[in-house]
């Protein structure tokens, strides 16, 4: 199985989540929405050289992990397929920043500070977003976003492009499948047929989106997509919303590590 292959088995295996039996799966998609917003929100919040501050936020992605019936291995996983953009937005801060800090007992200079920081709250969103994903599928963000009325093209493109994803992934692992059984003994793909092969990807996406286009004017598509009516919000949407507003307003307006530090100390 090729790598596009792989990714396309990836998105699909994100889609189903949002299927399971699980006390997350079964909040409103607008809570769960809003939530991730949130949590979102609060970590950008934070100060350039804060990092020992952001650890408390921890425990959302690990509750809502648990939550979600969703491992955290497969969410480190999917946080460290895009480690290397943090890496590159991140590694040239402690060239630049020479200020004296520490980090702890550690002295450190402000740019590894600001490095580690945006890794880390880099990484905190990402995991919000592939749990918010994965407990809500896309289907259940279209409703949350129609519910805050986004306009219904956006949501339209977001449901289509999603969906679509896969299909293209799909397609070019079956290109590239095809490239290596007629070349079995070479490494990769040749540089040679870089051209050829993305011309021919092209050609096969569009293809298949007009032959998926046809199929939904077939199917009645109108230029809405239709979302069946989410429901209603109940008590365990408003104590969740309650308790991880609460969380979140609590480590943001203390420093709860250091209040932690000074009481074990006390």
């Amino acid at each position: 199985m090729n790598a596009p292959i792989r990714a396309a088995a990836h998105v699909r295996a994100l889609e189903d989540m949002g299927g399971l039996d699980a006390p997350a799966q079964r909040l409103h998609p607008l809570t769960k929405l809003v939530t991730t917003v949130g949590f979102a929100a609060v970590v950008t919040s934070y100060g350039r050289y804060d990092i020992l501050p952001l650890l408390p936020l921890l425990l959302y992605p690990v509750a809502l992990a648990a939550l979600s019936g969703v491992t955290l291995s497969y969410v480190a996983k999917r946080v460290a397929a895009l480690l290397p953009l943090f890496l590159l937005v991140g590694i040239l801060q402690p060239l630049f920043d020479r200020t004296p800090a520490a980090l702890g007992p550690i002295a450190l200079t402000g740019g590894w500070l600001i490095f580690a920081s945006l890794t880390l709250k880099g990484g905190l969103c990402v995991a919000a977003a592939v749990l918010l994903m994965a407990n809500t599928g896309v289907t259940g963000v279209a409703r949350a976003l129609r519910l805050i009325h986004v306009p219904k093209l956006l949501t339209l493109e977001l449901l289509l492009t999603y969906r679509y994803l896969s299909l293209f992934l799909e397609e070019a692992g079956r290109v590239i499948l095809a490239y290596h059984m007629r070349a079995p003994r070479q490494r990769g793909v040749h540089r040679g047929a870089w051209g050829s092969l993305v011309g021919q990807m092209l050609l096969r996406a569009l293809d298949r989106a007009e032959r998926c286009h046809q199929a939904m004017l077939l199917r009645g598509f109108d230029g809405a997509y239709p979302l069946s009516r989410p429901s209603c919000f109940r008590a365990a949407d408003v104590i969740y919303l309650s308790v991880w507003g609460l969380f979140f307003a609590a480590a943001r307006g203390w420093d709860l590590p250091a209040l932690l530090g000074n009481a074990l100390r006390n």
